[in-house]
């Protein structure tokens, strides 16, 4: 089940082949910076009926974090605050970027959050994320996998990534939540894509998630506290961890491993982007805030071609360490 142009990136065999995971990132690391997190984790073993075993650890949880060589998060993303938000969509390309060898619990990743924060007790942050990820120190392998995640307390005590604790219902049972996305897209070739919605229920206050047109499950309201009511924070964008395991900026690849400029087939993008409005309506954002951590290693290009079938969209992602990426 693929398209050439704008593909399904994720194949029905007997089942639907994706997975699910966990980040943080900007505009959440001012909340984050504050709290002292504890990377103590456990491992769950999950195996699909196509035979593939994986072992999940939270990225943040991982004992790698407890390095002092890990200095930061790097990240290409758009946001837009202070609205009273019921969920968000996105159609986000699909890509297989290299990951640093030696590189201490690298990864690099694309997703969506919906949020909800209290400036004033940033420890409430709420969350709920979905998008793909490649983490060797996850799962090992370079494969690209799906993934969501959630949280009610920034981080710390509550939530988890795929099933991993109570949490998320999942009710559709075609999706294995685990397995990898395939194909991906090529440099100058094919392009593939996965479509994401987040939206609240009017009647149960749950959020729901949406993979390709298809219901998957929900996180019950019942779980948070700001998400109770709504989101203010909707994002969507990449992120990696910067981990400077060689002395200088990661090889590791956001997106594509290429820069906005490059554009369609070569540049990994996001597109048709959209907010849903407490009557599951869905608006074109209106202020979008672009946040990079630094242009010389990743960067992100805003692309409004709301006539056309990528709506309002952006490029983003870099090849990392370079001259200009010491």
């Amino acid at each position: 089940m693929a398209n050439e142009n704008y593909g399904v990136a994720i194949s029905y065999c007997k089942f639907l082949t994706i997975v699910v995971l966990l980040t943080l990132s900007h505009p959440l690391v001012e909340a984050l910076n504050n709290l002292d997190l504890m990377h103590h984790g456990t491992v769950k073993t999950i195996e699909s009926e196509e035979g593939e075993v994986i072992d999940c650890v939270g990225i943040y949880k991982q004992p790698a974090f407890n390095h002092p060589l890990i200095e930061d998060l790097q990240y290409a993303q758009a946001s837009q605050y202070d609205g009273i938000y019921y969920g968000l969509q996105a159609i986000i390309n699909v890509w297989n970027p290299k990951t640093e060898e030696g590189g201490l619990g690298e990864f690099s990743i694309s997703q969506v959050w919906v949020v909800s924060l209290n400036r004033s007790d940033p420890t409430n942050l709420n969350s709920v994320e979905a998008g793909w990820i490649v983490s060797p120190t996850m799962f090992g392998d370079n494969k690209t996998r799906f993934f969501i995640f959630w949280t009610r307390d920034n981080y710390r005590t509550t939530g988890c990534y795929n099933l991993n604790c109570p949490g998320f219902v999942q009710t559709n049972h075609k999706f294995i939540i685990g397995n990898s996305i395939a194909p991906v897209s090529t440099y100058n070739g094919k392009s593939y894509e996965i479509s994401i919605t987040i939206f609240k229920d009017g009647e149960s206050g749950n959020w729901w998630l949406e993979v390709q047109g298809e219901v998957v499950g929900y996180w019950p309201s019942s779980i948070f506290t700001g998400l109770a009511n709504n989101a203010n924070i909707v994002s969507w964008g990449g992120e990696i961890i910067n981990s400077r395991a060689a002395g200088h900026h990661t090889t590791t690849q956001m997106g594509s491993g290429h820069f906005a400029a490059e554009g369609f087939h070569k540049s990994s993008y996001f597109r048709n982007l959209k907010v849903i409005d407490d009557a599951g309506n869905t608006q074109d954002p209106d202020n979008l805030q672009p946040h990079v951590s630094n242009s010389k290693c990743y960067d992100l290009q805003f692309q409004e071609n709301k006539q056309t079938s990528f709506g309002t969209c952006f490029y983003y992602g870099g090849p990392g360490y370079s001259l200009d990426c010491p």
